[in-house]
């Protein structure tokens, strides 16, 4: 029984792992939409700082943020 458990653990382990990637995955796929849409509310009203920071806030510490406006519109990325 030893050795069946010493050749699953690892595959365990890489299941696991595979498992927390995707969960990180979806997450960042849920804020960034969000971190969008409080970008474009607070520029909207309060201008391009306000919406860099809030857009800034929501997406978390290793996002880039930036709003691009031109052609009649404004884009955040």
């Amino acid at each position: 029984m030893a050795v069946e458990l010493a050749l699953a653990l690892p595959a365990v382990v890489l299941l696991l792992a595979a498992m927390l990637a995707g969960v990180r995955v979806a997450a960042v796929g849920t804020a960034l939409p969000a971190a969008a849409v409080a970008g474009a509310r607070a520029g909207a009203i309060a201008g391009d700082d306000a919406a860099l920071a809030a857009a800034s806030r929501v997406a978390g510490a290793g996002a880039r943020v930036g709003v691009d406006r031109g052609g009649g519109g404004s884009t955040s990325r």
